[in-house]
């Protein structure tokens, strides 16, 4: 899947399939990270699953078991972004 928003705390993201709310799930990212290894992995809960008009399913994921390095290279990910994302909203 690709993710369409993503925090230290969760992450909302695209799936073809239904997956139903208190699913338990394992997680594997790969985070674009300028000079350095964007892979991490955790395990998160199903919090809501809402049918896509155009086909498929938005889910939002809960990091119920997220290490403090992965959780620093998410953060890490979301600051690189945040410069470009403010120069281009003015």
């Amino acid at each position: 899947t690709t993710t369409k928003n993503v925090s230290c705390v969760g992450a909302y993201c695209h799936v073809n399939k239904y997956i139903p709310p208190f699913t338990k799930v394992a997680i594997r990212m790969s985070l674009p990270i300028k000079n350095a290894n964007g892979d991490t992995k955790c395990t998160g809960v199903i919090v809501r699953t809402t049918d896509e008009p155009t086909g498929g399913f938005n889910i939002a994921i809960f990091f119920n078991g997220i290490k403090e390095i992965s959780r620093q290279k998410i953060s890490r990910y979301i600051q690189q972004l945040l410069p470009e994302y403010c120069l281009s909203s003015r």
